[in-house]
Formats: structure tokens, C-alpha cells, sequence
């Protein structure tokens, strides 16, 4: 008994390792009934799997930051004198921007993303944004409140609402009844009362499309929309070498991606237009006043003048003038320039002291008139930015928030410091101004025959032609800022705007059918091998060959026929058996 299970253990382990080719070609011939089945299911099974998953598209649109810092606006740098000054747009903050949520909530706004309808089409679930049949508007409802209904449109025109559900926690189980037994009908542009508030429905150009179907409407709350769509939107730097952004986005409706991206570039872009706006306003609020105030001093000046020629009957200062020497006219001539430098520069540290708001803005396009470096400008231009940064940070945030609290202390700490650059460019103004009165005096000196009425006429011109210098520049400047603001543009050029394939990424038919062919063909083969390696009987003169190292002498097929005797084997015969029996006795 033991040699007996040896030789079968041996037999059926030389039967599992050494299954060959032909031994799996075998066993698929043999059930290979099993195998058409297996593959029918399968295929049937992808097909059907085909059939009730919706298609997803692939949207992409790329975006070029005007960031000077990587070749971007290089030939408005020009113009920066009349632009006020151009701030850097750093590539990774403005990514920072275009991912806010307060930009994907403007755009959930405006394609009203937090209402989606659908109805069932056979085995699918098909999504009619951009071919609703009804426009619908909730009035009182929350941006909280979810909930969703079905509605059916009559061949009249009549609107039947039923089978609300409300997600809300604090409804008891008869409330929840009693809403799902709400049932109204109405007309296209009637205000209806609804369980979720007033509703009102306006039929859109695909109204009569899908009357007699039953159309699911599920209202989401606005801040789960949004968040949803901020991480649906995929948006990266392509390269470290550009500013260029790319965005992505996959959607079972395609207009319904390229929306979104174009949405939020277009978000982005009134945004950062905005923004510049907002500066242009302030600086033509401070350009009119100081040009209301130099009027009024331009009118004391020229009856100051008027006055003087008629008491001293000075009728012509042109002859006047040309008993001035070439070195009081230059003198003359950096006097009334360092006074018109410090004037301005008077002006905007006025204008920042008296300013009771501590993150306001200031006025950027009258600081290279003051004579100031590019240093304090520059200052100016990313103490704006940091007020902008901080203002909109503040509209989402708290004043609490650790990194408004810093960003407030950043902001402080640039004010007080260009602050102190003004006074010092104040004083540096005012030193200046005292070499250029002791030189005059110098040079007065020197002109002792001249009469004391002329030195009047000039001082009196002297100022009036300061005044005048100064009004004339603000005016210009403020022809500028007129137009800066009418042509302000946004921080980034679109390349290309959201576009993609008219063939879905997935489900991948092809790649799906033939998976489910493969494993409609190896499922049976496995089962069969799994049979076949388990099988642990003897079942060929080759297995016991394999297994033991005696002599074969022979193998008797068994009997399956009738026989009147007992014996089968006859001395004369030639039927298998008896030809078995014969070389096992010979052998």
C-alpha cells in the first residue's frame, strides 16, 4: 500500500509540473463548449459595463503670466514712468490665484454648476447641462440646502414637481414623509412653493425635446460644488523655464469642462484688471485735489503779479529778463526744479500721514516726479501689492488668521519705511534747495545795480512759474492715468483656450472587450489546469514510466463490452483484450 501511494504522489506530481502544450490543447478541445460560454458572458459583460458607463472627455488650455522676470512685458518697461510704475507678476503666485476658491465660486455662480439635471436612458445616466430643458432658479433657498426632485412636462406645456428629498439631519421621519408626498404643478415662468423654497422655471429652446420624461434635479450646496471643482481642475507651470500655466479637466459633459477652465480664466482676468483699476481711481482722486489746490494758489500768484506791474508800471518782463546774467538762469532754472521736486514730494508724505487707513493705497505715478530713485518707487509698487494681496485674503479669511496678522505687520513695517525714505528725500530736497538760495544770493550779490522791483517781479514769476510747471504736470499726468485705466489689461495672455477630442478618454472600448475576451478564454483554461494538476490519479503507461524503475511488462485496456462467458479471452482472438494479454505474456 505505501509503494501504491508513492507511485501515484510521483505520477500526479509528473502530471502537474510537466503539463505540456499539447496537454492544454487537450483540455480545451475537450471542454470546449466551456470556453464559447465563458467568452459570450464576458463579452456580454463588457458590453453591458460599455453600455451604462457615461463617456468622460479630456479638456486642456494653457495660459502665458506676463512675468517680467522671465521675458514677459519687457517693451513696457518703456513706459513705466506713465504706467506708474510696473510690479512683477511672479508665475507661482498668480497659479496661487487662479487655484482660489473665491474665483471657482464666481465661476459656480455663473454656470449655476451647484443644479445639475439628468434622466435615465436605458442603462445610463445622461447629464443635460447645456440642453436643460428648464431653467431653473432657487429664491429663497440657501447655498447650504441640498435636496432634488424629479419634474415631468406634459405634451401642454404643464410642469408636474414630485419626490423631493431634503438632506437635512434635523427633519424627523414624518417631515421627511410629507416631503416626499409634495407633489405641485405648474406653468413655465410661475414662482412655485416648493419644500425647497421658492422656485421659479423657465423654459429654455430644448423645452419641447424631452417633455413625457421623467428629469432628475439635484441642488448641492454651494461650498461642496466649489470645493469639487477645485480639485477637478488640474492646474500646473508646464515649464520652469516659462510662464506658462496649463490647465485640465475631465468631464462626462465636454462644454461643461471647457466652461469651467474659460470661466476661470476669465475670472482671473476682470479680476486682475480690477485691481489696477482700483489704483487708477486713487491716483485720479489724488491728482484732481492737488489740481484744485494749485488753481487756487495759481490765481493768488497771477493777482500778486497783476498787481505789482500796475503799482510798479512794469509792462514788459521780457525786457525785464534780458538784464538777467546766463548764471542766475540756470540757477534759476535747478531752483525751480528742486522746488517742484519737493513740492511733490511734500504732497505724498501729506498724503500718507493724513491718511487715517493703514492698508490703503498709494498713489504710485507722482513718485519719479518728486525726483525720487527707482529704490522708493519700487517700494511704493510692492507696498500696493501687499495691499491688494492683504484685501483679498481678508475677504476670505479673518483678521485673526496668522497669515493676514503677518502679512498686516509686513505691510506696517513697509509704511513706516517708506515713510522715512520720504523724509529723507524730503530733507535731501530741502538741503539742495538751501545750496541752490545760497548761490543765488551769490550771484544777487553781484548784481547790486539792480533795482529792487525786478527782484520782486522775479521772486513773485519765480513762484508762479513753479505753480505752473507743477499743474501742468499733474495734468498730464492725470491724461495718463485716464488712459492706463481705460486700457488696462490682465496679467495673462490666453494661448489657447479650453479645447480637447470629440472622443472620450474612457471607458476604452476596445481596451475593454478585448480584456473581457481574455478573461473569458483563461477563466476556463485556469479552472481546467487547477483540475487537472489536482487530479491525483494513474492514468497512462507514461506516468508510471516516469515514476518507478521496474520493468513494464504490459497494460490490459478494461473491458467495456458483453460477453455470454465469464472468460473475455479467447485463444484465437483478436480483439484488444486478448492481444494485451498475448504481449504481456510474451513479454
Amino acid at each position: 500500500m505505501s509503494e501504491n501511494r508513492e507511485i501515484t504522489q510521483s505520477a500526479a506530481d509528473n502530471s502537474a509540473i510537466k503539463l505540456t502544450l499539447r496537454d492544454v490543447i487537450n483540455l480545451m478541445l475537450d471542454k470546449w463548449y466551456w470556453y464559447v460560454l465563458s467568452v459570450i458572458f464576458f463579452v456580454t459583460l463588457g458590453a453591458l459595463y460599455i453600455a451604462s458607463t457615461a463617456p468622460v472627455y479630456h479638456r486642456v488650455a494653457t495660459v502665458l503670466v506676463k512675468d517680467s522676470r522671465k521675458g514677459a512685458g519687457v517693451d513696457l518697461m518703456a513706459f513705466s514712468d506713465i504706467m506708474g510704475g510696473m510690479s512683477r507678476h511672479s508665475v507661482d503666485n498668480e497659479l496661487y490665484i487662479f487655484r482660489s476658491r473665491r474665483l471657482m465660486e464666481q465661476v459656480v455662480n455663473k454656470f449655476n454648476l451647484s443644479t445639475s439635471q439628468t434622466y435615465e436612458d436605458k442603462l445610463r445616466t445622461v447629464d443635460l447641462y447645456g440642453q436643460n430643458p428648464l431653467l431653473i432658479e432657487f429664491i429663497t433657498a440657501s447655498p447650504k440646502d441640498r435636496g432634488s426632485f424629479y419634474y415631468n412636462i406634459a405634451q401642454d406645456g404643464n410642469i408636474t414637481l414630485y419626490g423631493f428629498k431634503l438632506k437635512r439631519k434635523d427633519l424627523d421621519k414624518a417631515e421627511v414623509k410629507a416631503i416626499e408626498k409634495f407633489k405641485t404643478s405648474a406653468m413655465p415662468g410661475d414662482t412655485i412653493s416648493t419644500p425647497l423654497g421658492n422656485i421659479v422655471m423657465f423654459a429654455t429652446p430644448y423645452f419641447d425635446k424631452y417633455k413625457e420624461r421623467e428629469i432628475t434635479v439635484n441642488k448641492y450646496a454651494m461650498n461642496n460644488v466649489t470645493e469639487s471643482y477645485r480639485h477637478r481642475l488640474k492646474s500646473e507651470i508646464n515649464s520652469k523655464a516659462a510662464s506658462v500655466i496649463g490647465f485640465s479637466m475631465t468631464d462626462v459633459v465636454p462644454r461643461r469642462a471647457e466652461d469651467v477652465i474659460n470661466g476661470i480664466i476669465d475670472a482671473y482676468d476682470n479680476d486682475a484688471i480690477e485691481d489696477k483699476r482700483v489704483i487708477s481711481y486713487l491716483t485720479d482722486k489724488f491728482i484732481k485735489e492737488r489740481l484744485a489746490t494749485l488753481r487756487e494758489e495759481l490765481n493768488d500768484v497771477d493777482d500778486d503779479i497783476a498787481t505789482f506791474k500796475q503799482e510798479n508800471k512794469i509792462y514788459s518782463p521780457q525786457e525785464e529778463a534780458r538784464y538777467s546774467t546766463e548764471q542766475i538762469m540756470q540757477l534759476k532754472e535747478q531752483q525751480l526744479s528742486y522746488e517742484a521736486n519737493l513740492e511733490i514730494a511734500k504732497y505724498i508724505h501729506e498724503y500718507i500721514n493724513s491718511n487715517d487707513d493703514k492698508f490703503s493705497l498709494i498713489p504710485a505715478s507722482t513718485v519719479v516726479a518728486s525726483g525720487a530713485g527707482n529704490a522708493l518707487a519700487s517700494q511704493i509698487d510692492n507696498y500696493n501689492s501687499a495691499v491688494l494681496n492683504y484685501q483679498r485674503l481678508l475677504s476670505e479669511s479673518t483678521s485673526s488668521n496668522p497669515v493676514i496678522v503677518d502679512l498686516a505687520r509686513q505691510i506696517e513695517a513697509m509704511r513706516a519705511t517708506i515713510d522715512a525714505s520720504l523724509s529723507s528725500h524730503i530733507s535731501t530736497l530741502k538741503l539742495q534747495v538751501e545750496h541752490i538760495n545760497r548761490e543765488q544770493e551769490i550771484a544777487d550779490s553781484r548784481m547790486g545795480d539792480s533795482p529792487v522791483k525786478e527782484k520782486e517781479m522775479l521772486s513773485i514769476a519765480r513762484q508762479q512759474k513753479v505753480k505752473e510747471e507743477l499743474y501742468i504736470y499733474l495734468l498730464t499726468k492725470l491724461e495718463e492715468n485716464t488712459l492706463t485705466s481705460a486700457t488696462a489689461e490682465s496679467n495673462a495672455r490666453v494661448i489657447d483656450r479650453a479645447y480637447g477630442s470629440d472622443y472620450p478618454i474612457s471607458p476604452n472600448r476596445m481596451m475593454v472587450m478585448l480584456l473581457m475576451l481574455v478573461i473569458g478564454v483563461a477563466l476556463p483554461l485556469v479552472i481546467s489546469y487547477i483540475r487537472e494538476a489536482s487530479n491525483t490519479t494513474v492514468r497512462s503507461r507514461r506516468e508510471l514510466e516516469k515514476a518507478l524503475t521496474i520493468p513494464f511488462v504490459g497494460d490490459i485496456p478494461q473491458y467495456t463490452g458483453k460477453s455470454k462467458h465469464s472468460i473475455v479471452v479467447e485463444s484465437e482472438g483478436v480483439d484488444p483484450i486478448s492481444e494485451a494479454f498475448l504481449m504481456m505474456r510474451a513479454n
